[in-house]
């Protein structure tokens, strides 16, 4: 009978991409919630000034592109 051994499912190389990805996001939002906690006014004076409908179109580019 063979021992019961666990593994994991899929290839060690794809974990270790999913794994740096999620690593580097989440520096980026770490970094991105530091400064504006410590930057408040900056932040606070740049959201009267970026455009709503760029943000929106950029949006919908991205939800709807196919490849």
């Amino acid at each position: 009978m063979q021992a019961d051994t666990r593994r994991v499912p899929g290839e060690e190389g794809m974990w270790v991409l999913i794994l740096g990805d999620m690593l580097v996001f989440s520096i980026f939002f770490l970094t991105f919630l530091y400064y504006r906690a410590t930057e408040h006014a900056v932040f606070a004076e740049a959201r009267h000034v970026l455009n709503q409908r760029f943000g929106l179109i950029n949006t919908l580019l991205l939800l709807t592109s196919r490849d």
